[in-house]
């Protein structure tokens, strides 16, 4: 049997589920997820607390997600356990480098602070968050994947890495 073209085609419906973002609680459970999973398990060669920058932590979904949210949550959570130690970011550096620069030409003797004193960081996090949609039969289902590493700014060796899905 044909169907007429004066006819409806039937469709069979589609479940779509998203999230325009993941919501906060999302992210904060990546977070602590990420965390309490060796982390901050580890010390540097000098035994004491590794010193860490956050670097790109890039934004590969197809949805718009604020990463430095999610960075600054994860910073947070291992800055205030005390397990390591973390110095500005590069965009913050650049910043705060401009301000002393001003200090030294405008500021008394005194008060202004000195270029090259900053404590290097050991390690960087790097990462990126990814949209995928899977399908199976009608249903369509969006998550989100983190994925994270540290690594090692002198040898470039990766001490950690971790994914988490949403």
């Amino acid at each position: 049997m044909t169907q007429s073209s004066n006819q409806p085609k039937v469709q069979s419906p589609v479940l779509i589920y998203t999230e325009q973002t993941p919501n906060p609680e999302s992210l904060k459970f990546v977070t602590n997820r990420m965390l309490y999973q060796g982390t901050a398990d580890f010390k540097t060669k000098e035994n004491r607390k590794p010193v860490i920058t956050i670097g790109t932590v890039a934004n590969n979904s197809s949805d718009r997600i604020d990463t430095e949210t999610f960075t600054k949550d994860f910073e947070r959570e291992l800055l205030n356990n005390g397990s390591v130690r973390f110095v500005a970011s590069r965009n913050q550096r650049d910043e705060i480098r401009e301000e002393r620069e001003d200090q030294i030409e405008f500021a008394s003797d005194e008060t202004a602070k000195q270029m090259g004193r900053e404590v290097g960081a050991d390690v960087i996090l790097l990462g990126d968050v990814k949209s995928i949609v899977d399908q199976e039969g009608g249903q369509k289902v969006k998550f989100y994947q983190t994925d994270l590493e540290l690594i090692d700014l002198e040898s470039n060796e990766i001490l950690w890495i971790e994914t988490k899905k949403i």
